[in-house]
């Protein structure tokens, strides 16, 4: 396993734990821990390594999409069996054992209007902005021939049909997500990562958070300086 994947795990279990998910039908039993005390509905659930191939399930949503995901995506994606990726910054995608890949499975075959209004940008939905709720985490692989350099961005709704509709690359791409988001999952703790918190994970990426993608954080940071 790509060892800053491995990491990123690592950081994710040791802030958000005891890690918890609204358990629902699908909800795979092998992932469930026990129910949450005075939480009706909650479950607290656990990291499994993912112990299947996807490369050709991959292989097929890419064709269905007309796009390759990156690489270190796919790699990252396809390290753990996880429910619900919630990281603060951002929000990534789930990959249940009972189901490996369906969560992106249905938003290829069955996008929401906010996918599909990425999409018809040629952006790649694959998240959610969570800062704001502004809509999906996305790719973008408008003139970019390498997909692991592609920036991260998001659509925002609220801007809908304007120029400002697709926001500034906020990770440079999704190595730099993932270094950043452990950066601050280490600093926060389990919680509230404060403005000096943030602005040391932006330094880590320059050429996105740091760089085209400042304006950005600088809200945030300035709300918990």
């Amino acid at each position: 396993m790509n060892p800053s994947h491995r990491r990123f795990f690592e950081a994710y279990q040791q802030c958000f734990a005891p890690l918890r998910t609204v358990r629902t039908a699908a909800t795979p039993q092998e992932m469930i821990v026990r129910p949450v005390v005075d939480s009706p509905g909650w479950v607290e659930w656990k990291l499994m390594p993912c112990n299947v191939d996807l490369a050709d399930e991959f292989a097929a949503l890419e064709r269905q999409l007309g796009h390759s995901w990156p690489p270190s995506f796919k790699e990252w994606y396809g390290s753990y069996f996880t429910l619900c990726m919630d990281v603060s910054v951002v929000a990534l995608p789930e990959n249940p054992s009972n189901a490996p890949l369906r969560p992106l499975q249905e938003r290829v075959a069955k996008p929401d209007p906010f996918d599909q209004a990425a999409r018809s940008l040629g952006l790649i939905p694959f998240g959610s902005e969570t800062m704001m709720d502004a809509g999906p985490l996305c790719f973008d692989p408008r003139g970019g021939s390498d997909p692991d350099r592609w920036p991260v961005t998001y659509w925002d709704h609220e801007w809908d049909g304007t120029d400002q509709q697709i926001g500034p690359p906020i990770f440079s791409c999704f190595e730099k997500l993932i270094e950043c988001c452990t950066h601050y999952m280490d600093a926060a703790a389990g919680v509230r990562a404060s403005g000096d918190d943030l602005m040391s994970m932006i330094a880590l990426d320059p050429d996105g958070a740091g760089g085209p993608g400042r304006p950005y954080w600088d809200c945030w940071i300035k709300e918990e300086a």
